[in-house]
C-alpha cells in the first residue's frame, strides 16, 4: 500500500487492500489502525463512485454578472 500511496494510485484494487490490512489488523489486535484503513478505503471508494467532496477547499460563491 506504501508504494501505491506514493505513486498516487488510487483504485477499487487499492481500497480492497485497505480492508484487508484492515481486517489483519483487527486480528491482530490493532483495532484503531484498522479503522483507519477502513476510512481510507470509505473515501476511496466514494470518489471513485464520484460521491466525494473536496472538504478542504473553501470555495467562495461565483457572482453572477451585473448588467
Amino acid at each position: 500500500i506504501q508504494d501505491l500511496e506514493s505513486a498516487q494510485r488510487f483504485d477499487q484494487e487499492i481500497a480492497s487492500a485497505y480492508r484487508q490490512r484492515a481486517a489483519q489488523r483487527t486480528a491482530g489486535g490493532e483495532p484503531a489502525l484498522a479503522q483507519d484503513d477502513l476510512r481510507k478505503a470509505d473515501k476511496i471508494e466514494a470518489a471513485l463512485a464520484g460521491r466525494l467532496v473536496d472538504e478542504s477547499a473553501h470555495r467562495e460563491p461565483v457572482p453572477f454578472p451585473v448588467q
